[in-house]
């Protein structure tokens, strides 16, 4: 496959360098083994969307993962 051409994506996400060793010191701290760092957005707040933040064990099926310096970041795609 010739490469010359193709670009690279913008990644979806980035973290600074504080935030992958804090992420991955609180995934250690939860003992969390297959999941990561969860980014959604649900309905409410004065826009009438909020984001969220958790933390998950699990990896589902209609899950994008993308992966930053170790730490995975799971995002729900949308159907």
């Amino acid at each position: 496959m010739d490469t010359t051409n193709v670009e690279t994506p913008t990644p979806i996400i980035s973290l600074t360098d504080a935030a992958v060793k804090e992420v991955k010191r609180l995934i250690n701290v939860q003992g969390i083994e297959e999941g990561g760092l969860r980014l959604g957005v649900k309905g409410g707040g004065c826009s009438g969307l909020s984001y969220t933040i958790n933390f998950d064990d699990k990896i589902g099926q209609y899950d994008q993962v993308h992966e930053i310096d170790g730490v995975k970041v799971i995002i729900i795609k949308k159907t």
